[in-house]
């Protein structure tokens, strides 16, 4: 019998998780360091969406006390008011609009929550809790794409250009310029942190792993299912081990812009043919490329060393 893949399953048998698509690098163990959060207020933005609820979930079974704005973020006047309530020593900033259906049919919308809410929020940070140590969740699509080269695809690193193919990337990019400067005028702690591509049990089908699930689960026996952009090239985690990351670097309260990923390139074709090997299903796969290939795989030897850095204590 076929498997279903993911948590969604109504059908009475167990999916397979999705943590079995990708191997956890290496260097990035699970995060145990919990004194480092114990005793002290954390907040966190962007609750209701897949990181920042799996962020709140995990500190809240570890015994960390988190205050999650309830609102929207681009409204000043709450948004302020929570900060200066919340007198935060760490504060997770994951609020944001993320696909890209949802940012190119409102542009406007998620350039006010990705970036100018920023300058508010930092504001209020300078203000009510400067000495606060503040995480700023972007992503690696601020990054320009690398295109096919000889021997494959070069790995990016927090220095490399800066070119945003979508608009949804752009709109990260405008937040980290607004705040990075800022945070040097005022003296505040900021770490951002640019998220390779990662998935969970969580994500709509509008994300590119969700969806090929759905389509293969939904698939029948024998059925060709159409995989485009098969030759571009992602760094994938999964969210779990993002958040992993990120509390990494909050016990070491890095001040600094850092890869999140794995360091790893897999095409899309592999990620769907793994996902057709999780099932069991009979299905074919038609590889379809993309116009122009292109690969967005993390440098990781800032997190690397951030994260050994903290073990070797």
């Amino acid at each position: 019998m076929a498997r279903r893949i993911g948590s969604r399953c109504h059908c009475g048998h167990k999916p397979v998780k999705l943590s079995a698509l990708v191997p956890r690098p290496r260097f990035l163990p699970h995060f145990h360091a919990w004194e480092t959060l114990r005793e002290i207020r954390v907040a966190v933005t962007g609750q209701r969406g897949v990181l920042g609820s799996l962020l709140t979930q995990r500190l809240r079974e570890n015994g960390i006390h988190v205050d999650v704005f309830p609102g929207d973020v681009s409204d000043i006047a709450d948004i302020t008011q929570w900060i200066r309530l919340s007198r935060a020593e760490v504060m997770f900033h994951l609020a944001a609009i993320v696909p890209l259906a949802k940012v190119e049919a409102d542009p406007i919308a998620a350039m006010r929550v990705n970036a100018t809410a920023l300058v508010a929020i930092q504001e209020a940070v300078a203000k009510f809790v400067p000495q606060s140590w503040f995480f700023l969740g972007s992503t690696s699509h601020v990054y320009s794409a690398v295109t096919h080269v000889h021997n494959g695809y070069r790995r990016l690193s927090e220095a490399s250009a800066t070119e945003p193919l979508s608009l949804y990337g752009a709109t990260k990019l405008a937040g980290e310029r607004i705040m990075v400067p800022l945070a040097r005028h005022f003296g505040t702690q900021l770490c951002v942190g640019r998220i390779f591509s990662y998935f969970h049990e969580q994500q709509s089908s509008s994300f590119l792993i969700p969806g090929l699930i759905s389509r293969i689960n939904s698939a029948h026996d024998e059925s060709v299912i159409e995989v485009r952009d098969a030759d571009c090239v992602r760094d994938f985690l999964h969210a779990d081990m993002v958040i992993d990351a990120i509390l990494f670097l909050c016990a070491r309260r890095a001040v600094m812009t850092v890869n999140i990923g794995s360091g790893q390139a897999t095409s899309v074709g592999a990620i769907a043919n793994r996902l057709r090997a999780l099932s069991s299903k009979n299905i074919s796969l038609r590889y379809l490329p993309a116009a122009t290939p292109n690969g967005l795989v993390a440098d990781t030897k800032a997190l690397r060393c951030i994260i050994s850095a903290g073990l070797d204590k």
